[in-house]
């Protein structure tokens, strides 16, 4: 499954990438900015999913079990993979093809060819393509974005201890 969402990963930053291109010179800035700010979510994710499962395969977890001196749990099966902060809302998960950072404020989840924006009450769903949709909901956007990057942020942050402390080569 680790192997999956890396390529998951990897295949919807391409599949972004694309879109970027055949914008081309037609694309507003505001839109470029909000596909941009997408693209640094999920090269960011890729980065903390690594150190996560970099932690969990060093401490041996197969299925479930707990990173970083049980402030973390991470659950590993055929068809999920999440990884949540222990005692908080903070959750980054790969489920059905889906990768969704959430806290209870709101988060992203991201698809192979889209994004789903989720605050309290409210979801909307843009496909990588469809660059002037982004440019339109830039707003909504831009209220989930400090959200998804706080809680990368934190991960990181917290793997990135545990990586030194255990003196791990991740």
């Amino acid at each position: 499954m680790p192997q999956d969402l890396l390529g998951f990963l990897k295949l919807s930053l391409k599949n972004l990438e694309d879109s970027i291109e055949k914008a081309g010179s037609s694309a507003k800035v505001s839109e470029l900015s909000v596909i941009g700010s997408i693209k640094e979510v999920i090269s960011y994710s890729e980065k903390v999913i690594e150190k996560g499962l970099c932690l969990s395969s060093s401490r041996g977890i197969k299925g479930f079990g707990y990173i970083c001196d049980g402030r973390w749990s991470i659950v590993s099966t055929d068809n999920v993979t999440s990884i949540s902060k222990v005692g908080s809302d903070i959750a980054i998960s790969f489920k059905n093809g889906e990768l969704g950072i959430l806290r209870e404020e709101g988060g992203l989840v991201l698809g192979p060819s889209y994004v789903r924006i989720l605050l309290k009450g409210y979801s909307i769903e843009i496909p990588y393509n469809d660059y002037r949709e982004a440019g339109r909901q830039s707003h909504v956007i831009k209220k989930v974005l400090p959200i998804v990057i706080d809680t990368l942020r934190k991960a990181d942050e917290s793997f990135s201890k545990c990586i030194k402390l255990y003196r791990l080569k991740c």
